[in-house]
């Protein structure tokens, strides 16, 4: 897949989460949930596209919310009270650039983060009422 689809789709994903994601809910299935996410002990590089999606799980008709990681912290109003699988999706630049076919213009090459085994599959969190959660992500070595 071309680099520059690559960054449009999940320029696109994000977008799309955050338009039909962390919303309000006054029925108390909710949470509000804020945080911090870094990388190998790292904040995020600030020109990183990043995004969390909190995924309910075991069903019960809750759906997945998704919230852009932007300054290396992410801020959601609306996640499922419960089980939840916090997925991160994160793409830096690698210090290149190359020319673009479809533009012309010198981009900035990005890379897909890895994330270590334990991490990769989704972290598991509880969900309660408000609260602060950080993220501390592993690259896969």
């Amino acid at each position: 897949m071309p680099q520059w689809l690559a960054e449009y789709c999940l320029l696109a994903l994000v977008g799309l989460g955050m338009s039909v994601g962390c919303g309000q809910s006054s029925d108390g299935s909710v949470a509000h949930l804020s945080g911090e996410v870094t990388l190998d002990g790292q904040p995020l590089p600030g020109n990183s596209l990043a995004s969390v999606t909190f995924q309910p799980r075991g069903g019960g008709g809750a759906r997945p919310i998704t919230a852009e990681i932007a300054g290396g912290r992410y801020d959601c109003p609306a996640v499922p009270k419960g089980d939840v699988v916090a997925q991160m999706s994160i793409t830096v630049p690698t210090g290149r650039t190359y020319r673009s076919e479809r533009t012309g213009q010198n981009v900035e090459e990005l890379e897909n983060v890895v994330l270590a085994p334990d991490q990769a599959r989704g972290i598991p969190i509880q969900v309660g009422d408000e609260a602060n959660v950080d993220f501390k992500l592993k690259r896969a070595k």
